[in-house]
């Protein structure tokens, strides 16, 4: 059965259907927000503009209480986006393997943070680095007979 009930929304002051109105959680069943949804986005964006500084601070405590689940989500996201095998490793296994150092160099991670890295080919998850052996790597395209040769070109 369709609900015909209907309910004007206290900022556009149009008579809208309920569906169009947020449940109110806290006032139980039958309880609908005074703005419907679409005024209730606009406040929403209108409020972080502003005044930004709750939303920033909610995202860094986010991202500080999500940190492995986001690395995995944008190492993913990212590998799709540049044609190559995204990373099979869980959350739990670079939870693990994160010690805070990187894997080649030893540099500590400081405000930079480390970087997930894996195999473009395979997806197998190999490590933490730093932003320079990362970048060393990508780089020597993950080739290690160009990495033997550069070793060698260096000593």
């Amino acid at each position: 059965m369709v609900s015909t009930a209907t309910k004007r929304c206290a900022k556009c002051e149009e008579l809208l259907p309920l569906d169009s109105f947020y449940p109110r959680r806290t006032r139980g069943e039958g309880h609908f927000t005074a703005n419907c949804k679409e005024c209730a986005k606009l406040c929403a964006v209108e409020n972080r503009r502003a005044n930004p500084q709750p939303s920033r601070d909610y995202q860094k405590r986010y991202a500080g209480r999500n940190r492995f689940k986001l690395a995995l989500q944008r190492s993913r996201s990212d590998g799709l986006k540049k044609g190559h095998e995204p990373c099979s490793a869980t959350e739990a296994e670079i939870k693990e393997a994160f010690s805070g150092y990187c894997v080649l160099c030893g540099a500590e991670e400081t405000k930079k943070k480390l970087h997930l890295d894996h195999c473009h080919e395979t997806g197998r998850f190999r490590g933490w680095l730093c932003a320079s052996c990362n970048k060393g790597l990508g780089d020597f395209r993950d080739d290690p007979e160009l990495l033997v040769r550069a070793s060698e070109y260096v000593s």
